[in-house]
């Protein structure tokens, strides 16, 4: 897939399928390489089901630079605005992948991570169970450590998910992420972006202005679009796009609040067209509580953007940062060998070559796709 910072690619890296987004190439001075470096650190440091894991970086310091990330299926962007969007509930699975992302948020925040570009594009899914992760963390920055937490940045992000207080580059802080994913809630109810209809007929300059101003929310209005959320998640969105930052919840708030709505699925997924007991009972076709399937993800991404495939090589790398197996332990207890230290060093990665031209068999569709709802340990997209 391709995106504004580079493309996306299926390498291997040290017999795992990964995902390595090549960044578009470019000449880079020694202190963006340093800052390049110190924010891989940053992001190697982050472990949690909801984040997306870094495996790490390599460039060649001159023009190459690519990041590895663990492998996965397809965005929320493309689940939305894909073929499967009519059949998507909130049942299961949109609270479920809500109630993910809220989860990897509230993670990202406790460790003073703002993610500045929340939207479902850089929400990334793994099949069978759609279990969601942050990702695309190109704009994040740590938050600082003592006093006020709030920052005067750079505008970052992708404008209809802004908060006010990032359209006017005040200071801002963790809330400004709420409000982006109070825009996320609406987009995922209405299978729209925010404010698409209105910038039907108003200038983009003039809408960004309105919501800097506080004219402008991404709940007002958007009846007419008739949104399938539960009054609770509706009530949720409009919490999270208060103009007042102090009345917005926390991701703390979020989560457990869609926890209670969160419904879990019966079984596992299954195929589009496999039967059940309750399908065979009803005579329903199994179509209807089924949720896409491998092939189906496939469609979903060929028609979102184009897939791209493409066999390269950066050798001679002078300095990258990777993970090393370490052991470490779950938040339930358990230890596990896992990636869990980061270290500067030399040759992190020869050669990249991406996924064999052509359809992948079902076999090799097998060997890159780990089991349902993996763990930090396990590399998938």
């Amino acid at each position: 897939g391709s995106g504004t910072s580079g493309d996306v690619y299926r390498a291997c890296y040290a017999s795992t399928d990964v995902a390595c987004k090549l960044l578009k190439r470019r000449q880079v001075s020694p202190n963006e390489i340093d800052e390049m470096v110190a924010e891989c650190q940053l992001m190697l440091k982050l472990r949690h089901p909801n984040v997306l894991l870094m495996i790490g970086i390599t460039s060649d310091t001159v023009m190459n630079h690519g990041i590895l990330t663990e492998l996965m299926d397809l965005s929320l962007a493309q689940l939305l605005e894909g073929q499967m969007q009519k059949s998507l509930n909130w049942d299961y699975p949109l609270t479920a992948i809500s109630h993910d992302v809220a989860k990897g948020m509230a993670y990202l925040h406790e460790h003073q991570v703002l993610h500045r570009d929340l939207k479902p594009g850089n929400v990334l899914l793994k099949l069978p169970g759609l279990l969601a992760k942050v990702a695309d963390f190109g704009a994040s920055r740590e938050t600082a450590v003592s006093g006020n937490a709030s920052m005067t940045m750079s505008m970052a992000g992708t404008p209809v998910f802004m908060a006010p207080e990032v359209l006017r580059q005040d200071r801002y802080g963790k809330e400004a992420d709420v409000w982006s994913f109070g825009g996320l809630l609406v987009h995922m109810a209405t299978r729209q972006a925010p404010y698409t209809k209105l910038l039907e007929t108003t200038p983009p300059y003039a809408l960004m202005q309105m919501v800097a101003l506080g004219e402008m929310r991404p709940t007002l209005g958007i009846c007419s679009l008739n949104p399938d959320w539960p009054p609770e998640v509706a009530e949720l969105a409009d919490k999270c796009v208060a103009l007042a930052r102090d009345d917005r919840p926390n991701f703390n708030d979020i989560a457990g609040a869609l926890d209670e709505l969160r419904v879990e699925p019966a079984e596992q997924l299954r195929p589009c067209g496999s039967s059940s007991p309750s399908n065979e009972a009803s005579n329903e076709p199994a179509e209807a509580a089924a949720l896409p399937d491998e092939a189906e993800a496939s469609e979903a991404r060929s028609s979102f953007s184009a897939r791209k495939k493409r066999s390269f090589g950066m050798r001679g790398l002078s300095r990258s940062v990777s993970r090393r197996p370490s052991t470490h332990t779950h938040i339930d207890g358990s230890s596990s060998r896992s990636h869990d230290t980061e270290t500067p060093s030399a040759g992190f990665v020869s050669e990249l070559s991406a996924a064999e031209r052509g359809t992948s068999s079902d076999k090799d569709r097998e060997a890159s796709s780990p089991e349902s709802r993996p763990g930090p340990e396990r590399a998938g997209r």
